[in-house]
């Protein structure tokens, strides 16, 4: 990818989770990582108004290159997941009212009857609580990193990585949804949960054709 094509692809996955409702006006913020430079999107602009010349880049220590604006809050977020995880190339961190809703309640997203959500992420861990835009909110997002590609931040929001911002992106959206039909079933009674040996059945398949474990 070159420069222009990184902003481009910040912009793309900024645009969506507005248009999702997955942030509101401030929140939230996407990155993505390319040849030792971090593209991302800039402190205190809506998402929906976001332009390629509006992206800023820093380095892999954070120092700013580029951008007239100031790097979102939790830059510091961006480039510790990117340290952690030599393979991520784009971090999508969200507000996404449900997924959040976990968050704040300290709760994973998990289930034992919902088959979809157990095949493709078994549990979506939370990381611990760190107060936003200090250094104290990358404290556990190392330990959470190893088991998931997304996650909660306690009493905070949601993040998704991945090989590029749409596949971040498509994560979040995807961890939304889970998070949303789980709610709603509890809301009208709670779940059917799968026996010992349909669950067993679903970690074998996850494990043969998705080579992902058991998420601790």
């Amino acid at each position: 990818m070159n420069p222009q094509q990184c902003r481009e692809a910040v912009v793309y996955a900024a645009h969506k989770i507005y248009e999702r409702q997955m942030v509101n006006t401030n929140e939230g913020n996407v990155s993505v990582c390319y040849d030792g430079r971090v593209y991302i999107t800039p402190s205190q602009v809506c998402k929906e108004l976001l332009t390629p010349e509006m992206i800023v880049v820093t380095n892999l220590e954070g120092n700013q290159l580029e951008g007239t604006g100031k790097a979102s809050s939790e830059l510091l977020l961006h480039l510790e997941v990117y340290r952690c995880r030599p393979d991520v190339h784009s971090v999508v961190h969200t507000h996404s009212p449900f997924a959040t809703a976990f968050a704040i309640a300290r709760k994973p997203i998990e289930t034992k009857a919902y088959t979809e959500m157990i095949y493709f992420y078994d549990k979506i861990p939370v990381a611990a609580y760190g107060a936003p835009g200090t250094p104290a909110i990358t404290a556990d997002v190392g330990r959470v990193l190893k088991m998931s590609d997304v996650f909660l931040l306690a009493n905070h929001g949601a993040v998704a990585v991945g090989k590029d911002a749409t596949d971040a992106y498509l994560k979040a959206e995807s961890m939304e949804s889970l998070a949303k039909t789980l709610t709603i079933n509890r809301i009208i009674g709670g779940e059917a949960p799968l026996s010992d040996e349909e669950l067993e059945f679903m970690y074998r398949q996850r494990k043969e054709k998705l080579g992902l474990g058991r998420v601790e």
